[in-house]
């Protein structure tokens, strides 16, 4: 009987693990949902004017998407489906951190602003350690058909 090394890309993801990433995806949902069905509600409880709604339905869309990816990978539950939305998610956080950034520095920042910085911290970290931690799994043999290599 072949034991599976913890190297390899098909391992799973441990228990702890899993319910780290409850965490992000929880938000994610309840944000993204939030963003996509209540925009002008969620301008007006954080100060700003709600002028672009088709940016906030978009950026719910994003965020309710990264939910549902990483619902489906946690469902998987092996690190090969679980790395690209991890990775994804990662980015999004520098993305979001960036754009915290510079509404902070700019001065205009409302206090919803730094409660935003706060989790996309605590989501980097997480996302970010887990990416450091299998960084040396091998990407593994391509999921497709012989002919196509």
């Amino acid at each position: 009987m072949e034991q599976i090394s913890p190297l390899d890309p098909t391992s799973s993801l441990s228990r702890m693990e899993r319910l780290l990433l409850l965490l992000p995806l929880a938000a994610s949902a309840f944000v993204g949902v939030f963003q996509l069905v209540f925009p002008t509600l969620l301008a007006n409880l954080t100060g700003y004017s709600g002028n672009d709604l088709y940016i906030y339905r978009l950026s719910g869309a994003a965020t309710f998407g990264y939910a549902g990816a990483l619902t489906l990978a946690l469902r998987e539950g092996k690190w090969s489906a679980t790395r690209i939305v991890l990775l994804a998610f990662f980015t999004f956080g520098v993305g979001s951190l960036y754009a915290c950034g510079a509404d902070i520095f700019s001065g205009l920042a409302k206090p919803v602003v730094y409660m935003v910085l706060v989790l996309t911290l605590v989501f980097v970290a997480i996302t970010g350690t887990l990416l450091y931690t299998h960084c040396g799994l091998s990407k593994g043999r391509p999921d497709c058909a012989p002919w196509v290599i």
